[in-house]
């Protein structure tokens, strides 16, 4: 196959800039002290004695020494020194590079360019002085002072609602999500532990200094991550310790990394720099695709969960690694991947003529190794931007320059085959993008692709690490090599020198990957629970500890009421996705939503909004559906987006749950808002179906105005949602008692959906004379068959159904209709007893 022929190229060789790298490290640590000064600890008396070379003196403060949290930087590194190898570094320079970062000493050129780059990552806009009161006690969410033009931004939620991010390190439960404003003494208290915490784990052994800083970025994105990197109250600290540390570091990284011969002085040396924007496309096209003979039967009904995890898996991990593989060629640290998540990142790199060079290089292997491994099915756009300078990190200009890389990547062609590979009797056909040939063109329609995505998806429920390694030219095909790294899955720390745990690992200094990536695993309980029901549906084999089979899952939707499974099994797919990120991230942090000034949209801040939103998406919501809603597949999460599949009125919940959950994490923003799709199906309809109505469904709910979703292919707002949710229990409740003579039946509820139906032709064209009867026809229906004032026995269910019902107008037409087709899907089977009989798993 032509295919074959990639393995004659070698990827490009690694390399570590280590100038680059001991910058970063500097720039990670640079502000360390200002976790370890508020926990009160007195410096060494060694230390104590640099106060007049690391404290700077200003007239604005009197001549008194300011910023003394540079000098609890020195003193934590100290302590450090005999604990930590540093990756080879040279300890005496990381030390008074990161400890003089306010006081730079004259010639220093190393100190001066970090002084420089926390300036820069600060947005041009320090403050001289500083307060010597601590009146900070913790973190603003950063989403408090977004805005969308001609709507009122949330700046009034910080006083009213005083919330703020609890100064935890990263989890993903319930302290993830922003509490009560905590005191000084509370704020205290959390220095002293992440200060002892941080001196705990940044001790031992590093192979070089790639692997110092991807540990130390760990660490930092653990511990300082729900911590203020401003101690100012009237600055609104919003951006966290760590968001300010990783942007110093990728700044400072690309200063170390540009040629320094004639420069004298680093604070005045102008810094050139470039944007690499990359994005994949066709993720759904590649995670839902089958063989043509096997789908053409219309679905695969074995290791169909198996092929959804490892493909999504899969495809998460490219995303990853090409960042990677770009940062690995140019020799740049982790830090200058400023942003990353959803199949989308960002790089920061000097525009010098080496490193462009390198970029270049990687860029014509990863795009050769996509063509070879994946062609036609995931696309790369890698777009290298125009060089800028320092003003590019101003607040006016940092969020358009964003907007303006974005943009222009949008612009050019997807990248998805090369016509080399075409021969005489088989060629890309880009109108219907297929291979068409008398062998197999594309490699993922080759058999032996599928067996190794089928052993993927059965090493991931085991899966804990990933190890990588440089391939070589001759890489095995058997072998799961992407974009040249060699991959390695294992339960425990992998030997190789290069790992990754999946998700957060219990040691904070192992580098880690957030792939949201959960599946419903099988337990004894539903291996006994499958064997004791009556299927009238082709069997499905429940093993435990292996994925458990969609058939199965589209009958565990349960009745929130009794936790008792619905009978009529039926899957449901739910996309979603943040409405206007784009915007948002250019315009956002606008003062009075005015476009032409972004005097807030600093590199720390929108990394920070860009770093929340994707491992709220990751992180919480994978916890939350692995904890309340065991049932769900998470194909995609990540990002701002997701795609899940699961029992269908579970789905349904999931989707009200998850918009709750963001506008809580977002301190109810009104600027952030969530568009969804959700579809329901059978059982065996293939995925890939499932996958384009969902998509349909969402393009509806954007197309109708955002913040909506669409159920059923009718658009509703959230709340809506939750009043259909409302009503549809009351309507189960009443239709299924039993007790007493006047009750709602299914006929009622029928007769509900078909006045629903007449109540939205009212709003459209087709709208007819019998249609403007619905509510005086509805009426009359609650007074003969539903009556709240009758002599006989009435229950309370049926007088709450009433009065539910009599309420509901045009407007809520839509309410009523999902209500009701929600109420007859769960009655259905009830009955007939032809459908399956499973207990609920206790």
């Amino acid at each position: 196959m032509a295919a074959d022929l990639y393995r004659l190229i070698p990827p490009p060789p690694l390399r570590i800039n280590e100038s680059a790298h001991l910058m970063a490290a500097a720039g990670l640590l640079h502000d360390v002290g200002k976790v370890a000064e508020p926990s009160g600890r007195s410096v060494l008396d060694t230390i104590s004695d640099l106060e007049s070379q690391v404290c700077p003196a200003s007239s604005y403060t009197g001549g008194r020494r300011t910023h003394r949290h540079a000098l609890h930087t020195a003193d934590v590194l100290e302590r450090l020194n005999t604990k930590c190898d540093w990756g080879g570094l040279n300890y005496h320079k990381l030390f008074r590079i990161a400890s003089y970062h306010h006081n730079p000493s004259s010639g220093e050129l190393a100190e001066e360019l970090l002084c420089k780059a926390d300036r820069l990552a600060s947005g041009l806009d320090r403050q001289h002085n500083e307060l010597s009161d601590q009146a900070v006690t913790g973190l603003d969410s950063v989403f408090m002072h977004l805005r969308i033009r001609g709507q009122q931004g949330s700046d009034v939620y910080l006083e009213d609602r005083a919330v703020q991010i609890p100064p935890s390190e990263l989890c993903f439960n319930d302290k993830f999500m922003p509490g009560t404003r905590g005191t000084l003494d509370s704020y205290r208290d959390a220095c002293k532990r992440v200060t002892d915490r941080f001196e705990e784990v940044l001790t031992g052994k590093y192979l070089d200094p790639r692997s110092f800083v991807e540990s130390l970025f760990s660490i930092s994105s653990r511990l300082f991550v729900n911590l203020p990197s401003s101690r100012r109250r009237q600055e609104n600290p919003d951006i966290s310790l760590h968001d300010h540390a990783r942007a110093v570091a990728a700044i400072a990284g690309c200063l170390g990394a540009m040629p320094q011969n004639d420069v004298t002085d680093g604070l005045r040396m102008p810094g050139r720099y470039r944007f690499i924007n990359y994005e994949i496309g066709g993720i759904q096209r590649f995670v839902f695709r089958h063989i043509p003979p096997i789908d053409g039967a219309g679905a695969r009904t074995k290791g169909r969960a198996k092929l959804l995890r490892a493909r999504s898996f899969y495809v998460s991990l490219l995303s990853a690694l090409i960042g990677r593989r770009i940062l690995d060629t140019t020799g740049l640290p982790i830090t200058n991947l400023i942003l990353e998540a959803g199949g989308h990142g960002v790089l920061l790199i000097p525009d010098t003529d080496d490193v462009l060079d390198k970029v270049y290089e990687a860029e014509k292997y990863i795009r050769h190794w996509i063509d070879s491994e994946l062609l036609g099915t995931i696309r790369l756009r890698l777009t290298v931007g125009e060089p800028l300078g320092d003003n590019v990190f101003s607040q006016t200009c940092f969020g358009l320059a964003l907007r303006s890389i974005s943009e222009a990547a949008a612009s050019s062609e997807l990248n998805c085959y090369r016509s080399c590979w075409s021969s005489s009797d088989s060629c890309w056909h880009s109108d219907d993008a297929a291979w068409l040939g008398s062998t197999y063109g594309l490699p993922v329609d080759d058999p032996e692709f599928d067996r190794m995505m089928v052993k993927l998806g059965q090493q991931l429920p085991r899966c804990k690490y990933i190890g990588i390694q440089q391939s070589d030219a001759c890489t095995s095909g058997s072998h799961l090599t992407i974009v040249g790294y060699n991959i390695t899955l294992s339960e425990q720390i992998p030997e190789c020198s290069r790992y990754y745990a999946l998700n957060l690992p219990s040691q904070l200094n192992i580098p880690y990957l957030v792939i949201s990536n959960y599946i419903p695993i099988a337990t004894e309980e539903d291996v006994r629970t499958a064997s004791n029901a009556d299927r009238c549906e082709d069997d499905f084999d429940i093993v435990s500890g292996a994925p458990l089979p969609l058939d199965f899952l589209a009958q565990r939707s349960r009745d929130p009421d009794t936790n008792a499974c619905y009978r009529f099994p039926m899957l449901a797919a739910l996309k979603a996705d943040v409405d206007n990120l784009g915007y948002l991230m250019a315009y956002g942090f606008t003062p009075q939503g005015d476009r032409t000034v972004t005097n807030r949209a600093t590199l720390g801040r929108i990394a920070a909004m860009s770093r929340s939103l994707d491992l709220f998406f990751r992180g919480y919501l994978d916890t939350q559906i692995r904890n309340s809603y065991r049932n769900v597949y998470s194909v995609f999460s990540g990002g701002d987006d997701l795609f899940l599949i699961g029992p269908w009125f579970d789905m349904v919940q999931l989707a009200d749950s998850i918009n709750d959950w963001l506008h809580t994490y977002t301190v109810h923003n009104p600027a952030i808002t969530l568009s969804a799709g959700i579809v329901f199906a059978k059982p065996r309809t293939p995925i890939s179906s499932l996958a384009e109505q969902a998509e349909a469904s969402l393009t509806l709910a954007k197309d109708g105005g955002r913040n909506k979703i669409v159920v059923m292919g009718l658009p509703l707002s959230w709340a809506q949602l939750k009043k259909a949710l409302s009503l549809h229990r009351i309507m189960r409740r009443a239709a299924t008692v039993n007790d007493h003579q006047l009750r709602a039946t299914k006929s009622l509820v029928y007769r509900c959906l078909r006045y629903a139906d007449m109540a939205i032709n009212c709003t459209t064209d087709e709208c007819r004379l019998s249609d403007l009867k619905w509510r005086s026809q509805l009426n009359y229906d609650l007074a003969r068959n539903l009556p709240i004032h009758s002599s006989e026995s009435v229950s309370d269910d049926d007088k709450e159904l009433h009065r539910h019902l009599i309420n509901i107008n045009e407007t809520d037409a839509g309410v009523l209709r999902v209500a009701a087709s929600l109420t007859l899907y769960s009655l259905r089977g009830d009955d007939d007893g032809k459908t399956t009989k499973l207990s609920p798993t206790q």
